[in-house]
């Protein structure tokens, strides 16, 4: 089978167009990112990378350029003690593209977005791990595709669920 490899970047695409791929290889870019609830949706199966590469992305920039001003950036540290309490996320934003610091801090606030939160993400190491992941069979891609689908199902009626409770709520 020839794998045919796409920047979808380069021009606009319609989702039709999108959905059509047998998976999509994405970036994040920032930790909140519609581009990968649209993918999901239409249960394209998604290459996302694995840690630590995941945080190069997630965490681009410090999204607070005066905090550098008001709080210079500490050394890496050594994960905290089980009892100690979360890390702050404004402790890693300062450290802006040294995203090889604060590993344990980006680590525990990666679970809490959505790159990491989703079922049924394939994740890759490298280039060369994506490309060697990216020959997966048809039959595995419409299992995770499948798995994805029933997934979104269930976003959907959990939302729909609550938004109406929270109608009869208000009418109530």
């Amino acid at each position: 089978m020839r794998q045919q490899l796409v920047d979808i970047m380069m021009k606009p695409m319609s989702f039709a167009e999108i959905a059509s791929f047998r998976a999509v290889a994405m970036l994040p870019h920032i930790p909140n990112a519609l581009r990968l609830a649209d993918v999901y949706a239409m249960a394209v199966p998604l290459f996302l990378p694995s840690e630590p590469l995941i945080h190069k992305f997630v965490w681009p920039d410090d999204p607070l350029p005066l905090l550098s001003k008001a709080r210079p950036p500490r050394m890496a540290e050594p994960k905290p003690s089980a009892g100690s309490s979360r890390p702050s996320p404004l402790d890693f934003q300062i450290a802006g593209r040294r995203f090889y610091q604060f590993r344990w801090e980006r680590h525990y606030w990666l679970q809490y977005t959505e790159w990491w939160l989703r079922p049924h993400l394939l994740h890759f190491s490298s280039a060369r791990d994506l490309l060697e992941k990216a020959t997966i069979s048809d039959e595995a891609l419409l299992r995770i595709s499948d798995a994805m689908r029933s997934h979104q199902a269930q976003l959907q009626m959990d939302a729909l669920d609550y938004w109406q409770t929270a109608l009869a709520a208000a009418l109530g």
